[in-house]
């Protein structure tokens, strides 16, 4: 983590990758820490696909990996708890937000 984040991410967000099995049935993976920062509130906002939607939380963080679909719950969560009893909701958009102009690496942006 580059000194920059080091200093601004002390909160912690756990996001799951999503797919469906055979059935169509939504399954998690397992679960990923990332150390970010967050703002809780409504924006209204509009996804890659162009759709419109209603944030209730933007995450800032360092950490790259987490995609459109994954669900993201804020807090560090343990492997043996279901995403969806902890609060997780669904990521509508992450987006890359260039640091260069700061010698840093990629911070993101994800909003659930």
């Amino acid at each position: 983590m580059s000194t920059i984040a080091n200093w601004a991410y002390k909160s912690k967000c756990t996001y799951w990758a999503t797919s469906k099995d055979a059935y169509g049935k939504v399954t998690y993976g397992a679960p990923v820490v990332i150390s970010c920062m967050y703002t809780v509130g409504a924006e209204k906002r509009i996804d890659a696909k162009g759709a419109e939607f209603v944030t209730t939380a933007k995450i800032a963080t360092e950490t790259s990996g987490c995609k459109a679909d994954y669900v993201l719950a804020i807090g560090d969560h343990p492997a043996t708890v279901a995403p969806l009893t902890v609060g997780a909701r669904t990521v509508r958009s992450v987006m890359e937000k260039d640091r260069a102009m700061l010698d840093d690496t990629p911070d993101y942006e994800i909003l659930i």
